[in-house]
């Protein structure tokens, strides 16, 4: 009776077990027909097929299990199902749609469950198939294209500024008016620029002479002071180099009201007239005004100076003194300029001076606003007049 119980129990767990195969089977084989159908359909609806002959659509095998037969407890090893052969773990507990459904990883085993034999170096974090020896990718990391490269130190030759190849000073005349009377005087001083070609360099300025003009400079840009009457020149020459640049320095001094006058060298009578010597002056500074020239001033020393050289012409009507010494030696300092003329005796100032507008170097010594100061002498000797004009800064 026991032998016939336990034979019984045998047939049905053999039973039991040949329909969870027969299910798992049958699972399995419906899955693949899907798959190859749904593989055909998309192939169809693609238009895969030409008259060319496109090459089919590869049917993918069927997912290949490794199995064993189980007992009740879910474990055992032995033979595997018809589609592979190897080892594992089964539950007899489990369905087919369960065992299906199972996670894959090499990490992962279900108790009881069944795992597919994963690769060991498949990145668990990316997923790429990488060899064992090159580490899984990291997103912080850049491509080696926007890694910085190194900086490539310059070899390269710094470019020389080329040396100037010449200079020009501007203005290329100075005229500079000193007054010793005074503690400063509009006009000492000037400002000179130099311009340099075709390059750089160090600008050196220099003054001819040191007693008649001093210069100060800096850079392109330097300032001449008057020191004292004369005439010198300034220099500005480049660094290094043969090019330079000269300008005129003419220092004036300007004239004061009161100043030492030599003695006249003619010693005659004769009349002087105090009132046609400012009837000259005012004719003077008419003319000036129709060329918008300013005006001159009456100078008392300049007046003295007229007075010596009025006589001294009425000697020798030449623009020279009687000794042959030239006429400014009367008052070498400040006598710049005069104006000469004779004319019959009781002639007006206004005559004289429309005499001396006539020749041209007088005119233009008349005209000049670079004279400041006048004085005027109007002389009578015999039967005629006298008339001297001088002109100082």
């Amino acid at each position: 009776m026991g032998s016939l119980v336990a034979g019984k129990i045998r047939i049905l767990s053999y039973i039991r077990f040949g329909a969870v195969l027969l299910i798992t089977l049958l699972c399995i084989t419906l899955a693949g027909c899907n798959k190859e159908g749904q593989g055909e359909d998309e192939a169809a609806a693609a238009g895969e097929t030409s008259e060319e002959g496109a090459a089919p659509t590869e049917t993918p095998p069927p997912f290949e299990f490794e199995g064993t037969e189980g007992s009740d407890t879910g474990s055992g090893s032995g033979a595997g199902s018809d589609t592979g052969a190897g080892s594992g773990t089964g539950s007899s507990g489990m369905t087919s749609e369960e065992l299906l459904n199972q996670p894959i990883g090499n990490e992962q085993q279900n108790t009881g469950g069944m795992t597919a034999n994963i690769p060991s170096n498949i990145n668990a974090v990316t997923g790429n198939n990488l060899p064992a020896d090159i580490p899984a990718f990291n997103a912080a990391q850049t491509s080696s294209s926007e890694q910085e490269k190194p900086k490539e130190e310059d070899t390269s030759t710094p470019v020389t500024p080329a040396t100037a190849k010449g200079i020009s000073i501007k203005p290329e005349e100075i005229i500079l008016y000193i007054d010793k009377t005074q503690a400063s005087y509009t006009g000492g001083s000037a400002t000179v620029n130099a311009t340099l070609y075709n390059g750089t360099g160090t600008i050196v300025w220099k003054s001819g002479d040191t007693s008649v003009a001093l210069v100060n400079g800096n850079g392109n840009t330097a300032t001449v002071d008057g020191i004292k009457a004369g005439t010198t020149t300034i220099t500005a020459s480049i660094s290094g180099t043969d090019y330079s640049a000269t300008a005129i320095v003419d220092v004036r001094a300007a004239t004061p009201q009161s100043f030492e006058v030599d003695r006249c060298l003619v010693n005659k009578g004769g009349e002087y007239s105090a009132a046609e010597c400012d009837n000259i002056i005012a004719a003077v500074n008419q003319a000036r005004a129709e060329y918008n020239i300013p005006a001159c001033v009456k100078n008392t020393g300049l007046c003295k100076v007229a007075d010596v050289r009025s006589k001294e012409i009425s000697y020798s009507f030449m623009n020279v003194r009687p000794d042959g010494s030239p006429y400014t030696s009367v008052a070498p300092e400040y006598y710049r300029s005069e104006g000469i003329a004779v004319l019959p005796k009781g002639s007006s100032a206004v005559a004289a001076v429309n005499g001396l507008k006539n020749y041209t170097t007088t005119r233009r010594d008349l005209m000049d606003e670079n004279f400041r100061n006048i004085g005027a002498s109007y002389y009578t000797w015999g039967n005629y007049t006298y008339v001297v004009v001088a002109l100082g800064y």
